[in-house]
């Protein structure tokens, strides 16, 4: 009985084991599919995040890429901007100065006006007297920064060049445009010219002072407008120096008695010599001036009055035109003078002179002499040539009409002869050699 339920139960055992082992290996399978089908999930979740993240990354490059594109640009625009400013300011420096040169004139001439009424009026010309110096000294050009239309040709720059250097501008000579202050000029025939400030200069001539008559004019800018001024000129001198005084020393024997005869004989009377008194001749002018374009033109006028100290007046001396002019407040009481002058720039180095001079002298005493023409006139035509950096030459013809006492012989009808007088002409060659500093 044992043994058949022994058997029994392995009859109903082993297949129950057997059941166990097909149900586990079916249900290995089944979980291994679970567990790829996980892994599969899991690496498909892994590969979108990483594809997030990879996307994301070439986003953030490219922002920045952007935002560095973006800031370069600006770095550009802002460069830009700047050399336009830079450019902008450069081309608007020549124009402010030009300003400032107008503003300075137009200052210094309400200070001329109202130096004699206020001492503050000095001190404020004081400042605004400094900025034509700077006008005067000018800088160095650089066509590169400016545009085409203020580009200035070689011509300006070459005027300009030669300005600074000492000659100044060769057409201001000899008119009311004032040479910049602290520079002199002297010729060897033409006077010492010192300008002292912006506003006053003397005029002397060292040769003439010392041989002929001690002279000195001072000259001062009275009034400017634009591109006109008015000066001022006041001056003196002694003509009677040179007819007392013999050769080397002045020209008594020449143009005045010597009186060695009557001085070596005792019984003569001194004055029966007639050496001339000693004299003293005050001046007083003004000159106006105008710039246009190339050319200065130029309107002077002066009165000189002789007054004798002592002894008498000396007698008029007859000799060439242009001495007897010089010594006619002497001789003849007064002279005055009118003048044109008209200068043209030819070149930068080269400049055009024309003038024209009217003189009205007075009359000599009727007891010593008969009357005369009072009236004398001048033309001349002249060149100046900036020969270098500090001299000039200047070179020319002038003219002269004046009466010299000459006279003509006329046969009227009844074949008489009868003397007339006649004007003189004279054309004399002009040359001097200047230098400027």
């Amino acid at each position: 009985m044992k043994n058949t339920n022994v058997q029994k139960l392995k009859l109903t055992y082993i297949p129950l084991c057997l059941l166990l082992l097909s149900s586990q290996t079916v249900a290995q399978p089944a979980q291994s599919n679970k567990t790829a089908q996980i892994k599969v999930q899991k690496a498909s979740k892994e590969e979108t995040k990483k594809s997030k993240q990879v996307k994301a990354s070439k986003q953030t490059k490219s922002t920045k890429t952007k935002k560095s594109q973006v800031s370069a640009t600006k770095q550009i625009d802002t460069s830009k901007t700047k050399n336009s400013q830079i450019t902008a300011t450069k081309q608007a420096e020549p124009s402010k100065k030009k300003k400032s040169q107008i503003q300075a004139t137009k200052a210094s001439s309400t200070e001329k006006t109202t130096q004699s009424s206020s001492p503050k009026a000095k001190q404020s010309s004081a400042t605004t007297s400094e900025v034509p110096k700077q006008s005067d000294e000018h800088t160095d050009i650089k066509p590169s920064t400016m545009s085409k239309k203020e580009q200035p040709s070689d011509q300006t720059i070459n005027r300009k060049i030669i300005r600074t250097r000492g000659v100044g501008r060769l057409h201001e000579r000899d008119s009311a445009f004032a040479p910049r202050s602290g520079s002199w000029s002297i010729g060897v025939f033409n006077p010492l010219k010192i300008q002292i400030n912006d506003d006053i200069g003397i005029e002397t001539h060292p040769f003439v002072g010392l041989l002929i008559a001690p002279n000195l004019k001072i000259w001062q800018n009275l009034w400017s407008k634009n591109a006109m001024r008015l000066q001022g000129m006041y001056g003196f001198s002694t003509p009677s120096w040179s007819l007392q005084r013999n050769i080397p020393f002045g020209l008594a024997g020449y143009l005045s008695p010597s009186c060695q005869v009557s001085e070596a004989e005792a019984n003569r009377v001194p004055e029966s010599c007639q050496r001339p008194g000693f004299d003293f001749v005050p001046q007083l002018g003004t000159r106006l001036s105008g710039e246009q374009g190339q050319g200065i033109w130029s309107i002077e006028f002066d009165l000189a009055y002789g007054l004798m100290i002592s002894e008498n007046r000396p007698a008029p001396l007859d000799s060439y035109a242009p001495v007897e002019i010089a010594y006619a407040p002497t001789t003849q009481n007064y002279r005055t003078h009118v003048g044109m002058k008209y200068s043209h720039m030819l070149h930068p180095r080269l400049a055009l002179n024309l003038g024209a001079d009217l003189y009205i002298t007075g009359q000599a005493d009727a007891e010593l002499m008969p009357e005369k023409e009072p009236l004398s006139f001048s033309s001349q035509l002249s060149f100046d040539w900036a020969t270098g950096e500090h001299t000039s030459l200047t070179f020319g013809a002038i003219m002269w009409v004046s009466d010299q006492r000459a006279f003509e012989l006329i046969e009227d009808n009844q074949g008489f002869v009868k003397k007339e007088s006649v004007m003189s002409l004279d054309i004399f060659p002009t040359l001097d050699f200047l230098w400027h500093y």
